[in-house]
């Protein structure tokens, strides 16, 4: 045996080992089990679900505008006050004694504001909140069919790739068997040189053809595993399954592009938002109300001590004097006392009568807005019909050529069968023998990249009409 044909054994001996491991090791998979795996394990639903969650919060946003805003304040500050035309000032002589009061102040409120009459503005953005969530929920779908479509773009590339490295296998099988027949033919002279060099070259270039494609296989089934969250070593095979739902027809009676809705709901969103813009430049009624205290810390003004050097030197008070000067500083205790709770209830009319222009220019953006997502909905709803008419139209071309790849398949591997008897009896050569394996190998590539075609066009409808790519049943 020649070096040669010894290192083609070794390396398909190694080969044919590894491949027999990894079945050992293997599951085969078919498209649905992988969509399932990527809806239960993939990081991207995981990110999907939280942003939607974490999104509902600005529907919260458009709602809580209905709602009474309630607000506690609390503050400790530094007053000096006049007394002059208060009550405890108002005789004259009062004034000559002390006109101002000054000290630390402690005081707190807890005020209320409820919308009453703002031109809609309340009942739109009850609107806007209801639409919030609609947006929402159809963003979230659209996200999970588009990341569904690429886990399948993905499957339809690592199924090619193994199927690339079963078919290199094979040829690799073939063209090992006749370059053993051609060596031994041409060492009792019934094979050409040029057999036998044709067959060698076919031979490495099989052999190089298997490693690509195994590289090949390994990257894709890598980027499929990261995709769908199964570990990147992970091995399996996948499975083409005609009999699953792609290949049935869609249902057109349950479509509706989510994209559309989008787009529509968009509008509704706009038409709110210019409702709020136009009342925004008219005035608004709410009703209001209040609770709130403020009192002075300990007396640090020395009023007493003035108090009492007045009396001292001018024997009493006043005439018409009031029997107390000014109010008792209550102390830190009386701070929650509703002896000393002030009240307040009442009605609020604003009117932003100038800001510049500002409202004016809002409202006429929101206006703009508005229009814009009016036409743009129409473009989208002919471009959507346009699609779903190619995607049908080339989902139909494609049914023909599948049809067409079968026969040829057919075809090409009886004649692979009929070429191996021959090429053993002698009456075809080797160049004839690898002619008809290219054949086939091309013959059986192109019926299931036309398979695997049509699947993809079969979801990206789905896509294009609304139906969910994956459906958990």
């Amino acid at each position: 045996m020649t070096e040669f044909s010894q290192k083609v054994l070794i390396f398909l001996a190694i080969l044919l080992w590894t491949g027999i491991c990894n079945i050992c090791a293997q599951s085969c998979y078919t498209l649905q089990q992988i969509l399932s795996i990527a809806d239960k394990n993939g990081t991207r639903i995981k990110i999907i679900e939280n942003n939607a969650l974490a999104n509902k919060e600005q529907a919260q946003m458009y709602f809580a505008e209905a709602l009474p805003n309630i607000e506690l304040s609390s503050g400790l500050s530094y007053a000096n006050q006049t007394l002059r035309g208060s009550q405890v000032s108002s005789n004259a002589d009062m004034v000559a004694i002390f006109d101002r009061l000054d000290g630390l102040m402690v005081n707190w409120s807890l005020s209320l504001k409820q919308p009453l009459f703002a031109f809609g503005k309340t009942f739109n953005s009850l609107k806007l909140a209801s639409l919030g969530k609609d947006v929402l929920e159809q963003n979230r779908l659209l996200q999970r069919d588009i990341f569904f479509l690429q886990v399948i773009e993905q499957y339809t590339i690592t199924y090619i790739d193994q199927f690339e490295l079963n078919i290199a296998k094979q040829s690799l099988a073939r063209s090992q068997k006749l370059l053993e027949k051609i060596q031994l033919d041409y060492e009792f002279a019934h094979s050409s040189r040029m057999d036998l060099l044709r067959t060698k070259s076919a031979f490495a270039g099989n052999v190089a053809d298997s490693m690509r494609a195994a590289t090949a296989k390994l990257v894709s089934r890598q980027k499929l595993n990261v995709m769908i969250g199964l570990p990147d070593t992970c091995e399996y095979e996948l499975v083409l399954d005609t009999t699953e739902r792609y290949s049935e027809k869609p249902d057109m009676r349950k479509s509706g592009n989510i994209e559309l809705t989008l787009k529509l709901l968009e509008t509704r969103v706009n038409d709110r938002l210019r409702r709020n813009a136009w009342a925004s430049l008219w005035p608004s009624l709410s009703l209001t109300a209040s609770i709130y205290n403020e009192i002075f810390s300990i007396d640090t003004t020395g009023m007493t001590g003035l108090y009492l050097a007045y009396m001292e030197q001018n024997g009493g008070l006043p005439p018409n004097a009031p029997e107390v000067l000014f109010p008792e500083n209550p102390g830190p205790v009386e701070y929650f006392n509703p002896d000393f709770f002030n009240y307040t209830a009442g009605v609020l009319l604003t009117w932003n009568i100038f800001d510049g222009t500002r409202s004016w220019a809002a409202h006429r953006q929101a206006k703009l807005k508005e229009g814009q997502s009016k036409l743009e909905l129409e473009q989208m709803k002919l471009e959507n019909s346009n699609r779903i008419m190619e995607i049908q139209g080339q989902i139909n071309s494609l049914i023909g050529a599948i049809e067409a790849y079968r026969l040829q398949y057919q075809a090409s591997q009886k004649a692979l069968e009929q070429a191996e008897m021959d090429i053993k009896d002698g009456f075809i050569d080797a160049a004839t023998y690898l002619e008809i394996d290219r054949e086939y190998n091309t013959a059986a590539r192109q019926l299931d990249e036309a398979k695997l075609q049509k699947l993809l066009l079969q979801a990206q409808l789905q896509v294009t009409l609304g139906l969910p790519v994956y459906k958990n049943e």
